[in-house]
């Protein structure tokens, strides 16, 4: 016994290092789908100050830290929420160990408790249903919750445990603070003062008279940071009615809980069984409760089972607590605009492990006995299943080696899910490959067409056929503008804007369209319309900027180009270059900056390597405007140097910045050109450019 007990001492290190190995092929995976809102296109993120503080500020400040130490490299957002993770995990391990060491428990768990914490904190870090909150960069906000949530209870337990009276008082402390910092993570986090209350009515009751007072008022501190929470909450509602968003979906209350009853039986068959996992499922909403009424009565079944063993201080009633209080907020009558997502599922996981290795355990037990070594078969067990569910996750992380292989995943699962064919759609045009762009857009509305033909909406995000056979025929239109057919790119626009008169990336593409057909003033008019629908529409500020540029309003378009800048978040490649250049060749001389310009293509000239034509031929251009002749002439002989050798690294990054088809420039520059701008400095002229006769050719 002795050497097993010295062997479980080891179990923290083990943890550690399957936590490390499960995710280990995640690490440069890229971001996806929402990780575009809360990090690379948050234009917030490059600045620490201001602090708003929301119920997410400490996860968005998280973020921040991120961007500072690394700017946008995806593996050191994806190393600190392993690391929040694993953290949780050895929180757990001491939670689960602890507990089944207090007075009520430690006579029937003597001498395995750590075992049995260990088995199922090494199920928790090494389950696949956790990468929807780990590898899912963006949903950090659900597992720094849930570190927040288990330090708050591990604290709780220490205060309890502690035998000096300071100590006692400093885990107190731990415990309310770590509440609190839990409250700006996500709302979830309400459930923790609750949740410590049924631990110390099922596991302490009278059991220890001495922390009875402590007790008291650490529980009075804890509920206090429901004060803390709904304060912030309601600067989040402040800001999300802003911005023109709610936080409520728009099913019932009735009809979300009766729909909530399969997805729970779904989240527990995931716990047991995590095969089948898809990052979006669009889950349609129940009709009524006599499509559910088979999940409803076994999920009832559960809650009143957990209501009688917290009545009765059963410690099985703990976990089904835990597990319906966590999953309530998200799970009950408060309708999310999604049903379902497997995130939610991060923290109430851990109650369904420690109830499935506890009850396995006892159910086994007698069996183990009766072999010689029932320690060696517990071992085995153990490492076995860890070794399987790291396998699983190993395997579920290939899911997120790019946004093309996430989108084909939940086709493939859930092919009714129309928002995620429309996601593969701009994946793949994306990454050049338009004619399967074109194949998968054409499919997705040939299968909403006939939804659209009958105005036939959905309740359910993502199943809506009217709204993405509108949102896919616009998406047509992008594509036929970028193989140069604009006549069609409107017809199919216009269909899009007539079906969603107040969508703004519609009315953008039609100003591209436009453009592309000469026809600037209704394209100016276009640009105007999907900036007015949205005031914070980069890429709609950045199209009239460009078209202003046709219009002669150079001042107009300098303050757009800036607008776009200040909407959008970090590089600023292609926007710095177009307001450069504009700055150093307008023929409006109140408008030209030649330092500004200079300043904008610098950062360009050293973001890219000094490998930049577009960067060398802005920077050029400014130098001259500045009447440094010479320098600018040294500059365009480097930019004549590179034309014909070397790819554009700015043109990967300027889809995040500038409308495409309105860049400005190809890959490389023309040598023509910088013929042109190169006999105006031998001459001491500088170069004073004019409105392009084709927006996609300056």
């Amino acid at each position: 016994m002795a050497r097993w007990s010295r062997i479980g001492s080891y179990t923290p290190f083990a943890i550690v290092l399957v936590g490390v190995l499960a995710y280990l092929n995640s690490l440069t995976s890229p971001f996806i789908f929402d990780d575009a809102t809360a990090i690379t296109g948050n234009k917030n993120i490059t600045s620490l100050l201001p602090v708003v503080f929301s119920t997410r500020w400490v996860v968005d400040l998280s973020f921040r830290l991120n961007y500072a130490l690394g700017k946008f490299n995806v593996t050191d957002y994806r190393a600190v929420n392993l690391a929040i993770h694993i953290a949780a995990a050895l929180l757990l391990f001491g939670i689960i160990r602890r507990t089944l060491s207090l007075p009520r428990l430690r006579e029937r768990f003597y001498g395995i408790s750590t075992w049995l914490a260990g088995v199922t904190a090494l199920f928790f870090v090494a389950h696949p249903l956790q990468t929807a909150s780990v590898t899912y960069v963006c949903q950090r906000y659900e597992s720094m919750m849930a570190l927040c949530f288990l330090a708050t209870l591990y604290a709780f337990v220490r205060a309890i445990t502690t035998e000096s009276q300071p100590g006692r008082t400093a885990w107190a402390v731990v415990s309310v603070m770590a509440c609190l910092l839990g409250m700006g993570t996500k709302e979830v986090m309400l459930a923790a003062p609750l949740v410590v209350l049924v631990y110390d009515w099922i596991f302490v009751g009278g059991t220890m008279p001495p922390t009875r007072r402590m007790r008291v008022g650490l529980h009075v501190g804890l509920f206090l940071t429901w004060v803390a929470l709904a304060i912030m909450e309601m600067r989040m509602l402040a800001i999300m009615a802003l911005a023109g968003h709610g936080i409520t979906g728009s099913a019932s209350p009735w009809i979300y809980l009766a729909t909530q009853t399969e997805v729970i039986l779904h989240y527990l068959r995931l716990s047991v069984w995590p095969s089948g996992q898809c990052l979006d499922y669009a889950w349609p909403l129940a009709s009524g409760w006599g499509d559910v009424w088979a999940a409803a009565l076994i999920v009832v079944g559960l809650g009143v089972a957990t209501l009688y063993g917290i009545v009765k201080r059963s410690s099985w009633g703990f976990p089904g607590a835990f597990f319906f209080l966590v999953l309530g907020p998200s799970s009950s009558l408060m309708p999310a605009p999604d049903v379902a997502f497997e995130h939610r599922m991060y923290l109430p996981l851990a109650a369904v492990l420690t109830g499935i290795v506890i009850g396995g355990h006892l159910l086994l037990r007698p069996l183990a006995a009766r072999t010689r070594r029932p320690l060696l078969v517990w071992l085995i067990i153990g490492v076995g299943l860890t070794g399987a569910l790291a396998m699983a996750t190993h395997q579920r992380n290939t899911a997120y080696a790019s946004s093309e292989a996430m989108w084909r995943d939940v086709m493939a699962k859930q092919p009714g899910n129309y928002r995620q064919r429309l996601a593969l759609f701009y994946a793949l045009f994306g990454r050049g490959d338009d004619h399967e762009a074109e194949i998968v857009i054409r499919d997705l509305m040939a299968d909403t067409k006939a939804g659209f033909d009958q105005k036939k909406p959905s309740r359910t995000p993502g199943r809506d056929p009217f709204f993405y056979h509108a949102l896919a025929c616009g998406q047509l239109g992008r594509l036929m503008l970028h193989s140069h057919d604009a006549a069609g790119a409107v017809e199919h626009i216009a269909v899009a804007i007539r079906a969603l008169p107040e969508h703004a990336v519609a009315h953008n593409n039609m100003a591209l369209a436009l453009g592309v057909l000469g026809r600037y003033e209704e394209a100016t008019l276009a640009a105007r319309e999907a900036v007015r629908l949205n005031q914070g529409y980069s890429r709609g500020n950045a199209t009239l900027a460009l078209l202003l540029v046709h219009q002669g309003d150079f001042a107009g378009a300098a303050q757009h180009f800036r607008r776009a800048m200040e909407l959008s978040p970090p590089p600023h490649l292609g926007l710095n270059l177009q307001l450069g250049w504009l700055l150093a060749t307008a023929p409006d001389a109140a408008v030209r900056d030649g330092a500004e310009a200079e300043r904008l293509a610098m950062v360009v000239h050293r973001a890219t390597g000094e490998r930049s034509v577009r960067a060398l031929d802005v920077l050029a251009a400014a130098l001259a405007e500045q009447g440094l002749y010479g320098d600018a002439f040294i500059r365009l002989e480097q930019a004549r140097s590179l034309t014909s050798t070397v790819p554009q690294p700015e043109d990967v990054e300027e889809g995040k910045s500038v409308p495409e088809g309105l860049s400005g420039w190809g890959s490389t520059t023309d040598r023509a050109k910088l013929l042109k701008r190169r006999a105006c400095y031998a001459k001491r002229l500088p170069y004073r450019s004019e409105p392009p006769k084709d927006l996609l050719k300056p």
